[in-house]
């Protein structure tokens, strides 16, 4: 939530600084618009930080532009700006260089990293790790530790390291009680459902969903976890309730910020576990512009390819050609990702939709398909999803494994 307070402040600080030159009125700006980009007037942040922008460019002072690009991305992070976000984080970390502030650097590269996963870079998102691991060990302090525990947690969580996820996630959480933190505390749980979800242990996150969705402003947002949370769970009845509330008006409810394809990925897969057809065509063609992109939420978490998600709700749709397109782009970005758990997903995901139609020459693909994605499973030990693939290649008569290892 935002802090009106703070806000308040800012406001007036703006107007006190109004007439003078120098760092300080840009510097205070870019502040401003950064508090506004989680208040419900968004909508005036990225105004805001050009005339931070601006500002600084006329002082020629790069530790305050680089402030004021920071600020910017932070307001444009929502789906439809990110050649934009490119150049600004580009721009910022490049800057950076010539400057002493090391948070400051430390977010233009954290935006950067988003930028490049976005887009399926993954050798730059290594880079970038490396440097804000190097700038977290220069400002010696705990809170730039954990924070820089986030995107190495969600690095490992892509790649299927989950014992090492689980330390660095224990390292974020400790990180954020120890000094208060709230938004270390939080990105850890959110790292921690993703994991125990894999395991299928998402039982255990009960207490968290509870608070997670007590503390949301957005009804849309405070929805998105509990669909998943009882569609894992396989309680039918109040997944749907749950989704039917944030699918109302076309979803309209969901602020088009950083998150918005990442929620609308999370609600494709509880549509595909409710079979719900309407709902599937509103995702789709909300989704489909977006189909070469990676869906990222923030730092914290990677769902891997926007493919995924059409193909599964093209699969609800039965329209099996567009699903096989979508399957086949999802495979190709989530290996280039190195995402074994995610081409896992896709190969369960692509066998389902291909079982699910009535064409005998699809089986023996199906089947590649599930013994792949039930030895990754099996290897990883992602438990939901060796159960899941076990059960559907039995049901269809393609269970060349033997369930081996199923629990």
């Amino acid at each position: 939530g935002h802090d009106a307070a703070l806000l308040a402040l800012l406001e007036e600080a703006v107007v006190a600084l109004d007439h003078l030159d120098g760092a300080l009125p840009a510097l205070v700006l870019a502040r401003l618009a950064e508090a506004l980009v989680s208040s419900p007037m968004r909508d005036r942040a990225a105004s805001l930080s050009m005339e931070a922008i601006e500002a600084a460019r006329r002082l020629g002072d790069p530790a305050t532009l680089v402030r004021a690009l920071n600020a910017h991305h932070a307001a444009i992070s929502s789906p439809d700006h990110l050649d934009a976000r490119f150049a600004i984080s580009s721009e910022a970390a490049a800057l950076a260089t010539e400057t002493s502030d090391r948070v400051a650097t430390w977010y233009a590269h954290d935006w950067r990293l988003q930028d490049l996963l976005e887009v399926g870079d993954i050798d730059g998102v290594d880079r970038e790790i490396d440097v804000l691991v190097q700038l977290a060990q220069e400002l010696r302090q705990p809170y730039w530790t954990g924070a820089t525990a986030v995107p190495r947690s969600m690095r490992a969580l892509l790649a299927g390291r989950f014992d090492e996820a689980g330390r660095l996630i224990d390292e974020t959480r400790a990180a954020g009680e120890r000094l208060q933190a709230l938004p270390l505390v939080f990105y850890s749980q959110i790292q921690l459902f993703a994991l125990r979800r894999e395991q299928g242990r998402l039982d255990e996150m009960e207490d968290f969903i509870q608070t997670w969705v007590a503390s949301q402003e957005n009804p849309g947002r405070a929805a998105r976890l509990l669909t998943v949370y009882y569609a894992e769970l396989g309680l039918v009845g109040e997944t749907r309730r749950e989704f039917e509330a944030v699918a109302a008006d076309g979803f309209a409810i969901l602020p088009r910020d950083n998150v918005w394809i990442n929620t609308l990925c999370v609600l494709a897969d509880v549509c595909t576990f409710l079979d719900d057809k309407p709902h599937a065509r509103i995702l789709y063609d909300l989704l489909l512009p977006y189909r070469a992109r990676n869906v990222v939420g923030g730092d914290v978490v990677c769902l891997g390819s926007a493919a995924r998600y059409l193909g599964m709700l093209a699969g609800t749709l039965a329209r099996p050609e567009d699903a096989a397109a979508h399957f086949e782009a999802a495979l190709e970005m989530n290996v280039r990702l190195g995402a074994t758990p995610l081409v896992a997903h896709v190969q369960y995901d692509y066998a389902r939709m291909l079982l699910a139609g009535d064409d005998p020459g699809d089986k023996g693909e199906a089947r590649s398909l599930l013994d792949a994605s039930r030895d990754i499973a099996q290897r990883l030990g992602m438990a939901v999803l060796l159960r899941r693939a076990s059960a559907l290649g039995r049901g269809h008569g393609v269970d060349s494994g033997g369930g081996r290892g199923t629990t």
